[in-house]
């Protein structure tokens, strides 16, 4: 069951996009603990890496799909026998957009790891509202 985060926020879809598809934004919406880092431009099949900053704990990920303005899914290897996939949904609205996040994670060896759906929810409003607070103040 995947966990999924909504919100509305008062700014274009174009704007949004361009927030999450700049890998230097991360740091203010996706946490100050990592860094983001793509191998080259945003595109399907691109490579990437997120760095938490304290552990040096290097996660790589790859775009699976993407539709620029409206949808962006990646696949990032959270553990040699896991990965996780996460869809970036943008919805223009009257307000401005409505983005829904649905993040779900994958175990693909013996090892079943501790999925809770509500932590991942409660964790992906978090990082949408300051996503908002991010774009809305741009």
């Amino acid at each position: 069951m995947p966990a999924i985060a909504d919100i509305i926020i008062k700014r274009s879809p174009a704007k949004v996009w361009s927030v999450i598809a700049d890998a230097s934004t991360h740091v203010h919406w996706l946490g100050q603990r990592g860094v983001t880092a793509y191998d080259g431009e945003l595109a399907e099949g691109m490579k990437f890496k997120r760095v938490e900053k304290e552990t040096g704990l290097t996660f790589e990920g790859e775009v699976v799909a993407m539709k620029p303005e409206h949808f962006l899914k990646v696949r990032v290897d959270a553990a040699p026998d896991a990965f996780v996939t996460t869809e970036y949904h943008l919805i223009p609205v009257a307000d401005g957009c409505a983005l829904r996040v649905l993040c779900e994670a994958y175990d693909t060896g013996e090892t079943r790891h501790g999925y809770m759906p509500e932590v991942m929810e409660q964790e992906w409003q978090k990082n949408l509202e300051r996503l908002r607070s991010y774009c809305e103040a741009a």
